[in-house]
């Protein structure tokens, strides 16, 4: 299913604007993207559902203002409850470059038998100080093993649960507030 495009693979005007957008209780599978928000979007919330194979469960990418849109950050998602196992690239892709990024929160959900990233940043920046990442009582086995990865022409010589370029935000990842870590980053990456 590609998101937020009902009509088709091009932009039309006004596809950034496509938000408060509600999924629960549905099975993807067998995508290449299961969610794919190629234009950004204002928000997106997740619940109760659960992700299959696929290259990545959930991709975003912002968009820069044009001739015939407006800018739009990768958008806001709230994720919770969901089991997402079997992606090959990564479970989240996002791209938010040249604009401030939306808010992202990963709460009680099941992350297994991923090959590849848990959490794939190639440029998020948040907006007004507020952490832009939080993952908090999540479960995470057997993700992060791919050798040789190719994501968008980058090689990798491993996949891990995060990597992250051009990320100046506040990233945390809590089991509860006394372990929270906040990664400010221009860029974690292969070594």
């Amino acid at each position: 299913m590609e998101m937020p495009l009902l009509r088709g693979d091009s932009y039309h005007p006004l596809d950034e604007y496509t938000g408060s957008t509600f999924f629960s209780r549905v099975q993807f599978a067998n995508f290449d993207k299961c969610l794919a928000r190629p234009f950004g979007s204002i928000g997106l919330w997740v619940d109760g559902c659960q992700f299959g194979a696929a290259n990545y469960h959930i991709w975003s990418r912002s968009v820069l203002k044009g001739a015939s849109r407006d800018a739009m950050h990768a958008g806001c998602l709230f994720v919770s409850r969901c089991l997402m196992d079997y992606f090959d690239k990564a479970m989240l892709y996002l791209d938010s470059q040249g604009i401030d990024g939306g808010q992202i929160v990963f709460e009680n959900n099941i992350f297994e038998s991923g090959s590849g990233f848990v959490v794939y940043i190639r440029n998020f920046h948040s907006s007004g100080g507020v952490p832009g990442m939080l993952f908090r009582s999540n479960w995470n086995e057997n993700t992060g093993h791919a050798t040789n990865l190719v994501i968008e022409g980058k090689e990798h010589r491993k996949a891990r649960f995060l990597f992250a370029v051009n990320a100046t935000s506040a990233i945390r990842c809590r089991r509860h507030a006394a372990r929270a870590l906040r990664i400010g980053c221009q860029r974690i990456a292969d070594r």
